[in-house]
């Protein structure tokens, strides 16, 4: 009989059994050809990439309880967490012996279907049996230590996951450097699990910085020699480091990280990894306005069923076809998905409040989008707490639909404004209200600061559905603008191809004091306007703004032509 263990020197032979070390899973065949000797050898598996044979034949002699001790020393736990050893986790799940006589293996192979009763109920009696071991191996409490980390993802309990993802980088540290060596996934599986907590947390930051450490440079994950399990977990931070990014308006990065892992990895297999890179291009598709490779995108990411259960592509999920109902006009339908049951799932769970937020941010925009301007500014009452920059903004653009002009420009003047703090794609749409703003009080310079800082950002990006969104007024501007208009002409009119359906302008009252009909005024008009409530002569007007006298009267002629027009207003 044949065993495959890495062996301690704490650890006893079955009786009459040897030891003989093997330097790579070739050498399996040397002593196994020896009819003699098969049934008196144990071998110290030096290679846990390809454990099939070896399994094979310890548990051919029917000792299913030492095959499986030997498993879980040999740290298969944390391999079949990253996606690996499915013939690990077929033999527990089909030979009852295993799974009775090693609770933690059925916990592990249990959590690769989504069975969290079933992983909870093993990992109880695990624990039981560990707290009975005067000093428990480190290898079964690293293992126990990392399926409370899988369940606590499952289970929307951040809190508890980092928790247990301290525990596990402490434990790791007392293995020995054979053992860290000979398992290389690691430190990649606890990044993995921290990053989802973080994530949860609203600590974007910090999950960002743990996913690109996990990931490792580009294609680094691809290289022949790479264990499969290495690569299965760095696949899978990458493809979740992808839709972040493009989540937050950094399509080129969420790019690069989605073209190179779907080059590598098949996009049908259903890894978490590749949706979440398929999502991250539909996200990417949706900012630079191409809506239908935006759906041809996520149809592909919902038509593979997931491998395992992950409530953040889930959340991911949903997200990604919320935000395409809204910019292709189906605000209706991105509020049915927003009341599904995965949203409902999030909401359950305070530890998930991000993702909760996100779901609320989205669904005022989707009521916004519906004209139902007072149901979005409920949705955004109370406010997010994780999502601040978002909703504020959200919620002046809100209050000034409905006509409260002045609450939205209160609401836009408590909008963080660290570059650090929000995103690239929030630091568009923020940066374009101050400027739309600072059109109507007259205050041009500003407006041209911050429109050249908004377009800056959004051409770099490809943000052509956030431009098309800002409305028409942007265009005008830039237009009467040299400047802006020969650095940005090119970028405005592929967005200006985006259809972005625009709702009707609310038709409530506005606030008593704030302008009651607003005339379309142009540039110059409006600056002929402000001098004229200044009590400035013709000459005075044409003076101070470099123009002749005839086009001041041109100019005062048009106004009176507005005002007259406009009397039913």
């Amino acid at each position: 009989m044949v065993y495959a263990q890495q062996l301690s020197q704490a650890d006893t032979l079955p009786m009459g059994l040897t030891a003989l070390p093997l330097a790579a899973p070739d050498d399996l065949e040397a002593p196994l050809s020896q009819a003699d000797r098969t049934s008196s050898i144990v071998l110290i598996y030096a290679a846990p990439a390809d454990s099939s044979t070896a399994i094979d034949r310890a548990v051919c002699d029917g000792n299913y309880a030492w095959a499986a001790r030997a498993l879980v020393r040999s740290l298969v736990v944390p391999r079949m967490l990253a996606g690996a050893d499915s013939d690990v986790v077929q033999l527990v799940l089909t030979q009852p012996e295993f799974s009775e006589s090693e609770p933690l293996l059925l916990a592990a192979a249990a959590l690769t279907r989504g069975w969290i009763d079933i992983a909870e109920s093993a990992l109880a009696r695990a624990g039981s049996e560990l707290a009975q071991v005067p000093d428990p191996p480190i290898a079964d409490l690293l293992s126990a230590a990392m399926i409370t980390m899988a369940i606590s993802r499952l289970r929307g309990d951040a809190a508890v996951g980092l928790a247990q993802t301290s525990d596990a980088r402490n434990l790791m540290i007392k293995l020995t450097a054979w053992e860290r060596a000979r398992a290389p996934q690691l430190p990649l599986v606890i990044d993995y699990y921290a990053a989802g907590f973080e994530l949860s947390r609203g600590d974007i930051g910090t999950a960002r910085w743990t996913l690109e450490r996990a990931a490792g440079r580009f294609r680094q994950w691809a290289e022949d020699d790479a264990d499969h399990a290495e690569r299965r977990i760095r696949a899978d931070c990458a493809g979740q480091l992808s839709w972040l990014d493009a989540f937050s308006g950094e399509l080129r990065r969420a790019t690069r990280w989605a073209g190179c892992l779907l080059t590598d990895r098949k996009a049908d297999t259903g890894e978490s990894g590749a949706k979440f890179a398929q999502l991250a291009t539909a996200w990417t598709h949706l900012e630079r306005g191409e809506f239908e490779q935006a759906q041809q995108r996520i149809d592909h990411a919902l038509s593979t069923a997931a491998d395992r259960r992950d409530p953040l592509l889930a959340a991911a999920e949903r997200l990604t076809q919320a935000r395409l109902a809204i910019l292709t006009g189906e605000p209706e339908a991105a509020l049915r998905l927003l009341r599904g049951p995965t949203c409902a799932a999030i909401d359950d769970h305070a530890s998930s409040q991000w993702f909760a937020d996100q779901f609320r941010i989205v669904t005022a925009e989707a009521w916004l989008a519906a004209d139902e301007v007072e149901q979005a500014i409920a949705t955004l009452d109370p406010e997010p707490e994780l999502a601040v920059a978002e909703a504020r903004l959200l919620l002046a653009r809100a209050l000034r639909r409905a006509g409260r002009f002045r609450a939205g420009a209160e609401a836009l003047t408590r909008v963080p404004t660290d570059p650090v703090a929000i995103s690239p794609s929030t630091q568009v749409r923020l940066r374009l209200l101050q400027a739309e703003v600072a059109v109507e009080q007259g205050n041009y310079d500003r407006a041209d600061l911050l429109v050249d800082r908004a377009l800056r950002t959004a051409a770099r990006e490809q943000l052509r559905s956030t431009i098309a969104s800002a409305g028409k007024w942007l265009r005008s501007f830039v237009a009467q603008e040299p400047g802006l208009s020969r650095r940005y002409s090119a970028f405005l009119a592929s967005a200006s191809d985006v259809a972005i359906p625009y709702p009707q302008p609310s038709t409530r009252e506005a606030d008593s004091g704030d302008v009651a009909c607003v005339v379309p005024l142009t540039r110059r008009e409006t600056q002929v306007l402000k001098r004229l409530a200044e009590f400035c002569s013709n000459e005075e007007i044409a003076a101070d703004l470099v123009l002749s006298l005839n086009t001041v009267q041109t100019h005062m002629r048009s106004l009176f032509s507005e005002v007259v027009g406009h009397q039913a207003c």
